[in-house]
């Protein structure tokens, strides 16, 4: 999470990393996901307002935001390295790769050959790749959106669980087997493994 402090006082907050997205005059720092607009920056503490305790209204509100906002990080996270304009090819490409699965020898993929020529590696290894990652993607967008859901209803029922995004071992293992297999196995097996 990061806060746009003016005068010691956050007047804005996200879960995106604001680097470059700003003018530079604005002042954003790094801060704890329970910072929220009205909190002060003394030094290099935090403060919240002098408010009075919120309701459970008001403290239920605030843990479903925590939950979005750490589940909005985590997803980020999963795209964050990619220009936009890759990430509108996205559908593209896995139409063309999900062609070849299904004819492997006659699929037409005008968009992967060009890029894979581009990018100097074998058309059928740029295919291997796309299939892989979006398994991978599939993987991890179920597993984050699973959490969250799983997050919200322990909230909602009054509980105030730890927001942990972090990837357990069988999501990792469960990865890892996607992209040996998209890798290794023949092309008319891949149509039941991704």
């Amino acid at each position: 999470m990061w806060a746009r402090v003016e005068y010691g006082i956050v007047v804005e907050v996200t879960g995106d990393d604001p680097q470059g997205r700003f003018h530079p005059s604005l002042l954003w720092v790094d801060c704890p996901s329970s910072v929220d607009i009205g909190w002060t920056l003394i030094g290099d503490e935090w403060r919240e307002p002098d408010l009075p305790s919120p309701n459970e209204e008001e403290i239920l509100r605030r843990k479903l935001r925590a939950n979005n906002a750490s589940y909005t990080a985590a997803t980020l996270a999963l795209t964050a390295d990619y220009p936009q304009l890759e990430k509108d090819t996205w559908p593209t490409q896995n139409e063309q790769a999900a062609a070849w699965v299904a004819d492997p020898e006659g699929a037409v993929t005008p968009w992967i050959d060009l890029a894979a020529i581009e990018r100097g590696i074998d058309r059928e290894e740029y295919l291997r790749r796309t299939l892989v990652k979006a398994e991978q993607f599939k993987i991890l967008s179920a597993f984050l959106t699973g959490r969250r859901q799983r997050y919200e209803d322990k909230i909602k029922a009054g509980g105030d669980p730890l927001l942990d995004y972090a990837l357990t071992a069988a999501v990792r293992a469960q990865l890892q087997q996607v992209a040996i297999d998209g890798m290794s196995l023949p092309a008319a097996e891949l149509k039941g493994v991704l």
